[in-house]
């Protein structure tokens, strides 16, 4: 556990590098806030795209095979959402308060029950009992 927790931080710090530099970009008038709610849908899109295909946190920084062994899976809205942060209104702070509310939650599963969320302790997310086959791989 200690290990995915290591590699979940070094995706939080590169999230949270990025998000600053986009609201920085925000905040000093470089960019609208209409570019911004563009890339919040953007990161939509590569949610998508991380799930049914190529999964750059998968590759670079997880090292784990498919998204049920994933640390950070449930991660996606606060990602998506976290450009929003910037922008002042009732429908942003809540997009981005209930995304945050279920990453606590996540975490706090992650943190209270970590037998749940491992291969060698939850026979579930082995590969032979998948069902979701989103890796492409056959069981067995």
């Amino acid at each position: 556990m200690k290990e995915l927790n290591k590699d979940s931080v070094s995706v939080a710090i590169a999230w949270i590098l990025l998000i600053a530099v986009i609201d920085i970009l925000y905040l000093t008038n470089i960019i609208p806030y209409q570019i911004v709610i563009i890339i919040s849908t953007a990161f939509y899109v590569c949610d998508i795209i991380c799930v049914i295909g190529w999964c750059p946190f998968k590759t670079f920084f997880m090292h784990n095979k498919c998204c049920t062994t994933c640390r950070i899976f449930n991660w996606d809205h606060a990602m998506m959402f976290s450009p929003l942060i910037a922008i002042p209104g009732i429908w942003t702070y809540s997009l981005v308060i209930m995304s945050l509310i279920v990453v606590f939650v996540w975490e706090s599963s992650c943190k209270n029950h970590p037998e749940k969320f491992m291969e060698k302790t939850n026979l579930s997310l082995r590969c032979f009992y998948c069902k979701d086959k989103l890796c492409g791989k056959e069981s067995r």
